[in-house]
């Protein structure tokens, strides 16, 4: 998707995330009871090396962040 992009495109995507290991095993601790185990939650930390393209990362709220990624 990102060779579709025009130069200064954007590509965002907001799901449930966290920008370090210890913020979501808190956020479990934190909640449960409520916690689905079955699903995966992405880790910023854990991202940044194995994407291969630039991108920004915004945490929006306690378990919610956007990734960008940038147009060439």
């Amino acid at each position: 998707m990102l060779g579709l992009l025009k130069t200064g495109g954007k590509l965002l995507i907001g799901d449930i995330s966290f920008q370090t290991r210890e913020d979501l095993e808190a956020c479990r601790k934190n909640n449960r009871g409520r916690w689905d185990e079955d699903e995966f939650y992405f880790v910023r930390d854990d991202l940044m090396d194995s994407l291969q393209v630039m991108y920004e990362y915004h945490q929006i709220s306690h378990c919610g962040g956007v990734y960008m990624m940038l147009g060439k």
